[in-house]
């Protein structure tokens, strides 16, 4: 997609794009092979329970060993599901600790681990010369939706009702899929995402390529509006024109169509193309 972004084809909309059901139902499975493979949830709960206890024991002997790490199960899971409920939010380090009731330095071995073993991403802040009061704290990740839900409890009839957890778990599971892109790219694309000091301007994902910087929105709306877009077309107005390469709302309906200037709705299955 990035190394093609001139051309038109950078997405493909599939002829049957899933709705935000079909969506929300695929961030719940996710990428493990376990847990795909599973035949239903109660399965892939059993097999999510059985990779988190293999995470916070062997793993954390295996990682933790000769560092002078904190070796302690049980704290290991408060911190792993704090992670969870908080994915896709900019938290401090000391929010997650605090969470999780754990010392800051404790908290901080156990995320080294999480780092170690890529179960979290730390997306960094995007900082620009021509931008003031941009926060540095980065946005946390887990790395597969379909876990973080499982720790946080999040099933799909809370995914239903909640529109927190479900804006969370449709982040976590486009920010995988956006990730996946960058690092399958023949240019080197870095991610990052922006939110201002007073939280009047957010943008949940920013790739930069070269000199360029391409936006992104995720949605669980299927018909996005210029209203969706406000924060893409302010960080439009705000950079040079050879710089925003261009925004993209990507959401849960079947079409792809512009918003504004440079500025698009495409759906979230056109990243599988």
């Amino acid at each position: 997609m990035f190394d093609r972004w001139d051309s038109p084809d950078r997405f493909h909309v599939p002829d049957d794009p899933p709705d935000v059901l079909g969506y929300l139902g695929l961030a719940l499975c996710e990428g493990f092979p376990g847990a795909l493979r599973a035949s239903d949830a109660r399965q892939r709960a059993r097999w999510m329970r059985s990779y988190v206890d293999v995470t916070t024991t062997r793993d954390l002997d295996e990682f933790g060993s000769g560092r002078g790490r904190p070796r302690s199960p049980s704290r290991f899971r408060r911190y792993v599901r704090a992670c969870a409920l908080h994915t896709a939010g900019a938290v401090p380090d000391s929010a997650l600790a605090e969470a999780a009731d754990l010392d800051r330095k404790t908290a901080a071995g156990y995320h080294d681990i999480l780092d170690a073993q890529r179960l979290i991403v730390d997306t960094p802040a995007w900082r620009s010369n021509r931008l003031r009061r941009l926060t540095s704290t980065p946005k946390r990740y887990l790395c597969d939706s379909g876990l973080a839900a499982w720790l946080a409890q999040v099933d799909f009839d809370t995914s239903q009702r909640d529109p927190d957890a479900r804006g969370r778990l449709l982040d976590t599971y486009v920010a995988a899929q956006l990730r996946a892109e960058a690092e399958s790219s023949d240019v080197p694309v870095f991610l990052h995402h922006l939110r201002s000091q007073r939280g009047d301007h957010e943008i949940d994902l920013i790739a930069e390529f070269g000199a360029r910087v391409a936006a992104f929105e995720i949605k669980s709306a299927s018909a996005p509006s210029v209203k969706d877009a406000r924060h893409l077309i302010w960080l439009r107005d705000n950079l040079p024109a050879d710089q925003f390469a261009g925004g993209v709302v990507l959401h849960t309906g079947r079409h792809r169509r512009w918003l504004d200037r440079d500025i698009e709705a495409v759906p979230i299955a056109a990243l599988w193309g």
